[in-house]
């Protein structure tokens, strides 16, 4: 008989003496790809009328060339890039799983990211543009239910693209225009997670808590350095096989002494398919305006100091893999003081639908707003996107 024969007799021998409360395991070890190949694509549909599909849509390209264990320490070399209307990132990073005998997962990167803000949903003509680029060290221990880490690095913004009248639209200061700021920043977060399902929660609690410390080590008047803080809680109650309860509260403050030094990019905006889904992504009041050349008043997002928002929802299977969803959003942002909040208070209320994949939930939602601010604002926004709103 063969080799492979021979040694199928010996282990069925060999199990046939081994204890019931025992089992035989046998591991063969195969060497693995030392090169990874990955190419994504998709798409994304934001629009605040059913009339503007095409206008909405973006696509999403990207791909990772990732060299597995280069060091012989399970650690890998990646380069990822990503591309889609509204923005750019490429990364070259280095990882390793543990330091030492420690398992704490270390990660040095170099980055190089540029985001367009449109003028609106749609629009081809930016209202600005941002671009961050640095790099970093990040280092993160897991236990069981806990997550820890802190990430050190440098980076260099800019905001450019923009007008002067556009800066005082969005109350940014126009010194900073096309001015490279250099930062040194620390970013600790910790996560506490008791979720049973991280694509498709249906108990449990989710805990976030995150900072960041951006100190400029340049002299470049009138930047100043700033402290932000984010608290994010997610509850998940099952109230049957078929129905569960989900709800969703987020804080987020930025200390500094003048908001318009504040880059765009580090400000809280609200409003998107994560957050309140009445409104388009970053359009959530107050907006700023600015007239065009062609006399119209145009509505622009410039973002607030303080977050908060309130999400809940009642999520329901109502046939195999399809669910439907009722959903309630409350939340403000503020750029000043919090007196007479009431007034900055917005709101909306809406359904989706929901169908379950291997990589998570695909998402449907529309959303009403409780009142108008401006004249100019819809009074829905619709949403076609991947993964749950929290």
């Amino acid at each position: 008989c063969s080799d492979t024969s021979y040694q199928n007799s010996v282990i069925l021998e060999v199990v046939k003496h081994i204890p019931e409360e025992k089992k035989l395991v046998i591991v063969k070890l195969v060497p693995d790809d030392p090169f990874e190949l990955r190419l994504r694509a998709g798409f994304q549909q934001v629009s605040k009328t059913f009339l503007e599909f095409r206008k909405g849509t973006t696509y999403k390209l990207g791909g990772s060339l990732v060299y597995k264990n280069p060091g012989n320490a399970a650690d890998r070399l990646k380069f990822d890039a990503d591309v889609t209307r509204f923005y750019r990132n490429i990364s070259l990073a280095y990882e390793r799983p543990w330091i030492g005998s420690h398992p704490v997962s270390t990660q040095m990167k170099g980055y190089s990211n540029k985001y367009i803000q449109p003028i609106y949903i749609g629009s081809d003509k930016p209202l600005y543009q941002a671009t961050q680029q640095g790099f970093l060290a990040s280092f993160k221990r897991r236990w069981q239910f806990v997550d820890a880490g802190i990430t050190v690095g440098n980076e260099w913004m800019e905001t450019n693209h923009l007008s002067v009248e556009v800066a005082e639209a969005i109350n940014f200061a126009p010194a900073l225009i096309d001015k490279k700021v250099p930062y040194i920043f620390i970013e600790p977060d910790v996560v506490f997670n008791y979720l049973d399902d991280m694509l498709n929660p249906t108990s449990g609690l989710l805990t976030i808590l995150s900072g960041k410390l951006m100190i400029p080590w340049q002299k470049i008047k009138p930047s100043q350095g700033f402290l932000k803080f984010i608290f994010d809680q997610s509850v998940f109650i099952p109230l049957s096989s078929w129905f569960i309860g989900a709800m969703r509260f987020r804080f987020g403050h930025i200390f500094n002494h003048d908001f318009n030094n504040i880059m765009p990019p580090e400000r809280f905006f609200i409003g998107g398919q994560n957050s309140i889904r009445s409104y388009q992504p970053d359009f959530g009041p107050p907006l700023g305006a600015f007239v065009e050349s062609s006399g119209k008043i145009q509505l622009v997002p410039r973002g607030g100091r303080s977050l908060f928002n309130f999400n809940i929802e009642a999520r329901m299977l109502v046939w195999k893999s399809l669910g439907i969803v009722i959903f309630q959003d409350v939340g403000a942002l503020i750029d000043a003081g919090c007196s007479k909040i009431e007034n900055r208070l917005l709101a909306g209320t809406g359904f989706g639908f929901r169908y379950n994949t291997p990589v998570g939930p695909l998402r449907f939602d529309i959303g009403w707003k409780w009142r108008k601010f401006y004249e100019q604002e819809s009074n829905y926004a619709w949403f076609l996107t991947l993964g749950h709103a929290f």
